[in-house]
């Protein structure tokens, strides 16, 4: 029969295997020999990680500073507003996830692995059934989302958009009821990262738009901006929000003859301006990337269907520009999530901070590599999760794809 294809054997997967480690194992001398090195060296590394972790490491330090990691200073008597934030933001990752479509196995697992240090810091007395909640939040969220009829969908979808800015207003009106001084650990690494993305992404984008601007003020302004803090390292931005910026807004002064009285913010809201201010330099030349990248041709046929410059920017130029960056726009972020342990130079009690405080204990000291290595393996379950769920968007969205 015309186009019908023969139906080849299945070959055993030790077959398969074996013809895959000949061609890319050993298909030469020289690759036998560096895989055989490779695999001697991989098996002592691993041999010696797991003889610490599972014999000679003693995690007593981990367990007996949960609250210190955590929450640092935080009060534990309100610690139910980071619960209340909790269960509003698995309600609402259910209903988005399913409301704009059907979660993969890979992103439900990322799910799974983002949850891993709420599991490992909270889950004793009421924290189980807390946690439990929220699993029961999001699944039924899912659940309301992906079920919902397909004539509100897309409306549905749009609720959800705004939805999740007041979240982010809400949780930051939670925690602010404490004062930012004593936030500390995780939740106030995590607070810096979330701030600093939702801040400098906009901000970035703005500065982008305006270094392709044809007006030289404001393009002029926005490559200044940027060639001057991409050109200082994290740690300078930081010092100077840190102990310069509130010499200039944190003073009594007379402008003209007339007396202003200066606000001084908090050492957390100074880091996150250091933060923000750093990122989106780099958001900008990322974002700056994608314009370039956008064919002249998208252009002209937005320009032959009338529309004007604002719209032509927001419905075809910058679409297609952001779509094209999602791999390295989420790489700076992770970037930004690990070097929030920089603020550690304004006397912040950030999670290294933290697990460094955990070992000048009597009882602990000495334990460094224990609490390095649990510090260590919290950064990299986050970073994860952020990379493989920028991957699943990718391939929800065809990057890469013609």
């Amino acid at each position: 029969m015309m186009g019908v294809r023969p139906l080849l054997p299945r070959l055993p997967v030790a077959t398969v295997a074996w013809r895959w480690s000949r061609a890319n194992l050993f298909s030469s001398p020289a690759n036998t020999a560096l895989t055989i090195f490779m695999v001697g060296l991989l098996g002592f590394a691993g041999y010696q990680l797991g003889r610490f972790v599972f014999i000679s490491g003693q995690w007593d330090v981990v367990e007996a500073n949960r609250g210190l990691f955590m929450l640092g200073r935080f009060p534990r008597e309100e610690v139910w507003r980071i619960w209340v934030i909790l269960h509003v933001a698995s309600a609402l990752a259910g209903l988005s996830w399913g409301a704009w479509g059907r979660i993969g196995p890979r992103l439900t697992g990322v799910g799974a692995a983002g949850l891993l240090p709420v599991y490992v810091f909270l889950l004793e007395g009421d924290a189980i059934i807390l946690t439990t909640t929220c699993l029961m939040l999001f699944a039924g969220g899912y659940a309301a989302g992906h079920t919902s009829p397909p004539a509100i969908n897309p409306r549905f979808r749009t609720a959800m958009t705004f939805a999740w800015p007041l979240a982010f207003a809400f949780s930051m009106y939670m925690l602010s009821a404490v004062p930012d001084r004593l936030w500390g650990g995780l939740l106030l690494t995590m607070t810096l990262a979330v701030v600093g993305i939702v801040a400098s992404f906009p901000l970035g984008v703005a500065l982008a738009v305006g270094r392709a601007s044809t007006f030289p003020v404001i393009r002029t302004f926005c490559v200044a901006y940027i060639e001057l803090i991409r050109g200082v390292p994290l740690i300078t931005v930081l010092f100077m929000s840190g102990f310069i910026l509130p010499f200039a807004i944190g003073t009594d002064r007379d402008i003209l003859g007339i007396p202003v009285t200066g606000y001084l913010p908090s050492e957390v809201g100074l880091a996150m301006v250091g933060l923000t201010a750093f990122t989106a330099a780099y958001v900008a030349e990322i974002v700056r990337g994608g314009l370039q990248a956008v064919p002249r041709s998208q252009v002209e046929a937005g320009q032959a269907l009338g529309l004007g410059g604002v719209r032509l920017l927001i419905l075809i130029v910058l679409p297609q520009a952001l779509r094209a960056v999602i791999p390295a726009l989420v790489s700076q972020f992770i970037s930004l999530f690990k070097d929030t342990s920089l603020v550690f130079i304004l006397a912040l009690t950030d999670l290294l901070r933290a697990a460094r405080a955990a070992t000048a204990q009597p009882d602990f000291i000495g334990q460094q590599a224990e609490v390095l290595i649990f510090a260590g393996l919290i950064y990299w379950v986050v970073a994860f999760s952020m990379s493989r769920a920028s991957q699943q968007l990718e391939r929800n969205l065809g990057v890469g794809e013609r």
